[in-house]
């Protein structure tokens, strides 16, 4: 048994928000969240974007609160939560990617980004920029007197 513990780093909705619109979700359109943490992007997607949300997530503990909130606010047609290690989930079907990593999981998940997603794919970076990649857009929200960046990638 794994018993290794993942710290999730949380998004403030305004920040989530705007992550969202600067990878320029469209309805319709398939949202991954690897590493969802607490799922507020997913239900932003599926609610202001009226998108279909994908949340990656290891902690079952806020798995099974995600889920819980899914079935309370009828998403269940809408919103989908995985849980497990977003290395072995298969991302291919994405059309926007969002993520809040470290950077050293951001090194290492380059490589299935590179691999897996299909040309014009949109990733969205909170705070730490992908190696290798070179942003196409970079927009700055302050939150809570934080500047938080955000990137903007296409594959």
């Amino acid at each position: 048994m794994n018993h290794t513990i993942f710290i999730f780093l949380y998004t403030p909705i305004p920040v989530a928000r705007a992550m969202l619109s600067l990878g320029e979700l469209k309805p319709g359109e398939t949202l991954f969240d690897l590493g969802c943490g607490k799922g507020d992007i997913l239900f932003i997607a599926a609610e202001e974007f009226n998108a279909r949300a994908i949340g990656i997530e290891v902690q079952s503990f806020l798995v099974k609160d995600i889920k819980n909130k899914i079935i309370s606010q009828r998403y269940e047609n809408k919103i989908q939560v995985i849980e497990g290690d977003l290395f072995e989930q298969d991302i291919s079907s994405a059309d926007l990617i969002t993520l809040y990593l470290y950077q050293t999981t951001l090194e290492k998940l380059r490589i299935k980004l590179d691999e897996e997603l299909k040309p014009g794919t949109r990733v969205v970076s909170l705070i730490n920029k992908i190696d290798g990649w070179k942003p196409l857009k970079e927009k700055h929200v302050e939150y809570a007197g934080i500047d938080n960046k955000i990137y903007l990638y296409k594959k």
